[in-house]
């Protein structure tokens, strides 16, 4: 009886250190940061970008639900929920929607975690970002058109910013966190 206790408290412990923590990604004490994957130029106005950004080094830091748990808490059809918190210009997050729509099929790297567009230099609050905190592959720019459009027409007091908690994302449905504002650094 004892023995089979301590199996018991052993594969509890070990069993809740098979998900990482936010705080202690691929044995690292500390939370890693989202550095620039890469750029590109965005079709609409020659001085305008989308930047994308993502765990350096080709960390992957997935810690999602067990996909039949997700599949049974989620939703695809929610609405955002709305702040002032870090809102972008109403203008450059429709600048990203129609970025995101223009290339929907273009797939994203399982790296990224961010996309933002990146409008006037010279204009404050220049960027507008769409975020997710899970990994999710495959995902394309076309994944993020519905929820992006939601938050610009329903979270516009003050700017832009708004989150969807436990949504269906990509071709695999996976469960995640989506926000859009005006920083690129998770939800």
């Amino acid at each position: 009886m004892r023995t089979a206790l301590l199996h018991l408290a052993f594969a509890c412990v070990t069993g809740s250190m098979a998900f990482p923590s936010a705080k202690k990604i691929n044995n690292n004490p500390e939370p890693i940061e989202f550095v620039e994957l890469f750029r590109e130029p965005a079709s609409q106005k020659s001085n305008h970008s989308l930047v994308y950004f993502g765990y350096p080094n080709g960390a992957n830091a997935s810690h999602s639900a067990p996909i039949d748990l997700q599949k049974r808490t989620c939703s695809a059809y929610s609405d955002p929920t709305c702040n002032t918190d870090n809102a972008a210009r109403n203008d450059i997050c429709e600048n990203l929607v129609t970025e995101l729509n223009g290339d929907a099929g273009v797939q994203i790297s399982q790296h990224g975690r961010q996309i933002c567009y990146e409008g006037d230099a010279a204009e404050k609050n220049k960027y507008c970002c769409v975020s997710w905190g899970t990994n999710v592959s495959p995902l394309t720019k076309g994944d993020f058109v519905g929820y992006t459009t939601k938050v610009v027409s329903q979270c516009t007091e003050n700017g832009v910013s708004g989150k969807f908690n436990s949504v269906l994302l990509g071709s695999s449905q996976e469960c995640v966190e989506i926000c859009m504002s005006n920083r690129g650094t998770h939800c």
